[in-house]
């Protein structure tokens, strides 16, 4: 799905669940140009994150680790050493990037709430 319109509240709450969204356009009836602008902005804002810098963090952290297990000499010698590194380097990216796309989708979901708050104020 490239491009994601939102007419209604169903909308917002298939938002919550849509894969592959590239461009959001927000065509709720009642919204000004300012806020229809200003939604679709805050929406496609949160919808770009996708956990690369939590999981680069998490690399950069686990490469101190893997250089202190080295110094100490607890990892094993050899290819089951690296490997052993490697396993841990990766694992700590993978981690980083599990959390960094859990944060932006309760990121979503709390532009959503937003959004559909900002709605019920204005409809009545």
């Amino acid at each position: 799905m490239e491009r994601f319109v939102i007419s209604n509240r169903e909308d917002l709450q298939r938002l919550a669940k849509a894969r592959g969204v590239r461009r959001i356009e927000v065509a709720m009836a009642g919204l000004d140009d300012e806020v229809r602008a200003l939604t679709q902005q805050r929406l496609a804002a949160v919808l770009g994150a996708c956990g690369c810098t939590e999981g680069a963090v998490g690399l950069l952290l686990m490469l101190p680790v893997v250089g202190s297990l080295a110094v100490a000499h607890l990892l094993p010698s050899g290819w089951a050493g690296i490997g052993l590194a490697l396993a841990l380097v990766v694992g700590g990216s993978l981690s980083g990037k599990l959390v960094g796309l859990y944060r932006a989708h309760q990121a979503l979901l709390a532009e959503i709430r937003v959004v559909e708050a900002r709605l019920s104020a204005l409809s009545q």
